[in-house]
């Protein structure tokens, strides 16, 4: 048990690290006024990460019916990872239709670039919270370092890729960064999940 919380909590240091990178190599590689920018695009964009929760909440006993039909862990996670990328595809579009207006009403006229980079950031909160429904499945099956090693893996990406991108393309390289590393974030998931449910039928 013990090792399992410094696990969580070393996971929750690395999730930081990882969506906060682009940030503060912003802050140190380019002027205020552009992380500022790219800061209101991350923070509107993890506005997302809220919404499947609050959706599971309102549905909550029509999701535990189904559950309660399927025991089964990998049927478990299949329906949850649904009902994620359902929610934030849609939510997705509605932001790509009213982002603008949205920035334009919370922050202003001058906040109006952020819209961009947004766009591209999409994809990073879509990749996290699908992969996040995944990443239960290693919490069931009690294999945490698959999920820990993956979030280190992710957070050496966004680094390595911010620094190589940012001179160049500004916010919208940090916004590629972070993008593609949680996609490889969510391969990984993936392949390990996929991995994991192979050697769990080797061993029947």
């Amino acid at each position: 048990l013990r090792r399992q919380r410094q696990m969580c909590i070393r996971d929750r240091v690395a999730t930081i690290i990882g969506t906060q990178l682009g940030i503060f190599i912003l802050t140190s590689q380019i002027d205020n006024e552009s992380a500022g920018i790219y800061s209101v695009s991350l923070g509107l964009v993890n506005m997302l990460l809220v919404i499947p929760n609050s959706i599971k909440i309102v549905f909550q006993s029509r999701i535990n019916n189904i559950l309660q039909s399927n025991k089964n862990i990998e049927n478990q996670t299949l329906i949850i990872f649904r009902q994620t990328l359902i929610a934030m595809i849609f939510c997705s579009i509605i932001f790509i239709a009213l982002g603008k207006y949205l920035i334009l009403f919370l922050y202003g006229l001058v906040y109006i670039p952020s819209y961009e980079p947004l766009l591209i950031l999409l994809f990073y909160i879509i990749f996290r919270s699908v992969g996040s429904s995944l990443a239960t499945y290693f919490a069931l099956e009690k294999k945490f370092w698959f999920a820990s090693k993956a979030i280190i893996i992710t957070a050496i990406i966004n680094l390595l890729l911010s620094i190589l991108f940012i001179n160049k393309f500004g916010i919208y390289g940090v916004a590629f960064a972070t993008s593609f590393s949680w996609f490889i974030w969510f391969i990984i998931n993936i392949k390990a999940v996929s991995y994991t449910h192979l050697r769990a039928h080797e061993t029947r």
